[in-house]
């Protein structure tokens, strides 16, 4: 009986625990904004003209959308504000622009061995016709020659 009230008593002091902590350490959409205005102005780029345009909670993280001198950036910030990532990689959106690069570049590959095989027919039709010519200039020629 006492093990169990000392087991229950230690889950209660560690949900309480857990409790305290949880969303103690976050800030504020206002804070994140300030935190990153400064550590861009002073940090990163003091001399750089930047406006922060938008910021909202994505993913766990402060998505902020940075006007960089004309040129739109996002960067995100940790939700306790003490970590600064100036650029994000999307997963999903590079792994679809890289399929679609594959693909485009697979098309001139189709449109080359299109080309090849229609030059290579158009180069078969050409000759007999070639050959006429050729033929009929010799005829000519034959016959220049003989009068």
């Amino acid at each position: 009986m006492k093990k169990q009230i000392i087991v229950a008593g230690l889950s209660l002091m560690a949900l309480a625990g857990c409790s305290l902590n949880f969303g103690q350490n976050t800030v504020s959409l206002e804070e994140a904004k300030t935190i990153s205005q400064d550590f861009i102005s002073t940090v990163l780029a003091p001399q750089a003209k930047i406006e922060i345009k938008n910021i909202v909670k994505s993913n766990g993280l402060f998505k902020i959308t940075i006007d960089a001198q004309g040129q739109e950036v996002s960067s995100y910030l940790s939700p306790d504000g003490q970590i600064f990532y100036p650029q994000g990689l999307e997963i999903k959106v590079l792994k679809e622009k890289l399929a679609e690069f594959k693909a485009k570049q697979a098309e001139p590959e189709k449109q080359t061995e299109n080309t090849d095989t229609e030059k290579a027919v158009e180069s078969e039709e050409k000759e007999p016709s070639e050959k006429v010519e050729i033929e009929q200039v010799e005829t000519e020629n034959t016959e220049k020659v003989a009068e």
